[in-house]
C-alpha cells in the first residue's frame, strides 16, 4: 500500500479524530462498562471502551487545520492504539512500514 493510498483512506475514515479510546482492567474496565461504555476485551485482562467524541475541527471534508495540526494528531495512529485498533481500516502491519 503506497503513502498516498494510506493518506486517502485516513483522510476518508477520520477514525482517529472521531473517537477516544480508553484502555484498563479491574475497577475501570467495571466503572466504564457500568456507564454502558461498549467494552472490548483486548487481552491481558485488559479491555477498550470507546467514546464517540469527535474533535472539534473535523469537517464533512476532513481537518480545518492539517496543516497546522498538533504534533500528537501527526504522530497518532489508530491502527496503533488498542482500544481503536479494531476499527482501524488500515492493517497494523502497512501502518510500521
Amino acid at each position: 500500500m503506497t503513502k498516498e493510498e494510506k493518506e486517502k483512506i485516513c483522510l476518508d475514515c477520520r477514525l482517529c479524530c472521531q473517537y477516544i479510546g480508553f484502555v484498563g482492567s479491574g475497577a475501570i474496565a467495571d466503572f466504564m462498562e457500568t456507564w454502558g461504555y461498549e467494552m472490548k476485551p483486548i487481552g491481558n485482562d485488559e479491555f477498550a471502551a470507546i467514546l464517540h467524541h469527535p474533535c472539534q475541527h473535523i469537517t464533512e471534508k476532513g481537518c480545518a487545520i492539517y496543516d497546522r495540526r498538533p504534533s500528537f494528531c501527526r504522530s497518532y495512529w489508530a491502527c496503533q492504539d488498542p482500544a481503536l485498533s479494531h476499527l482501524c481500516k488500515i492493517p497494523l502491519e502497512e501502518v510500521q512500514e
